[in-house]
């Protein structure tokens, strides 16, 4: 009778252990806010999540540090799609990414090189709202890329759906080719 009872705790906890790590998949640790570092100590193989809205279309600059595990980055819309990823190819402990996001709610995944264990860092840097300058056909525009002003964005509606043409600041070297 004791060894029937102790089976049935046994089975009762295994199932709720698998409950639970199941019910865990899909979720994330927490929210991504301006200037708030989230520290996450990643097994080997794991990585953490945290979700990340964007009130309007914005330039980000995201940065994770690792204490010893070499960070990566990848954001992702939530149907799991990638929209920027910084996988680390330099090999080194601190990596940014800074990409445009429209309007949305995205997914930041943190992981490491070699799926490594150790402790991570995530911080959002920046978010800059960024407005776009539709282009019309026949209609010239114009506008300066530099120290102040890295970036510019146009749009345009010509296709099916519209599209973002980026033009960021290109250092002399490029300009002289």
């Amino acid at each position: 009778m004791n060894r029937r009872w102790l089976l049935t705790v046994i089975a009762v906890l295994l199932l709720g252990c698998l409950t639970l790590t199941v019910s865990a998949q899909g979720t994330t640790s927490g929210k991504i806010v301006l200037g708030q570092p989230l520290p996450s100590q990643l097994e080997a193989g794991g990585t953490v999540s945290y979700d990340y809205d964007v009130a309007q279309l914005s330039q980000i600059t995201l940065q994770a540090l690792g204490a010893s595990a070499q960070p990566t980055i990848t954001i992702t819309r939530s149907d799991g799609t990638v929209v920027a990823s910084q996988p680390n190819a330099e090999k080194v402990l601190t990596v940014n990414l800074t990409t445009t996001l429209d309007a949305g709610s995205y997914i930041v995944q943190i992981g490491t090189l070699d799926n490594a264990a150790g402790l991570v860092v995530v911080v959002l840097q920046s978010e800059t709202a960024v407005t776009s300058t539709p282009l019309v056909p026949a209609n010239p525009v114009s506008g300066t890329v530099d120290n102040n002003v890295p970036l510019q964005l146009y749009s345009f509606s010509a296709l099916d759906h519209p599209r973002r043409l980026p033009l960021h600041q290109c250092g002399l070297d490029h300009q002289r080719r």
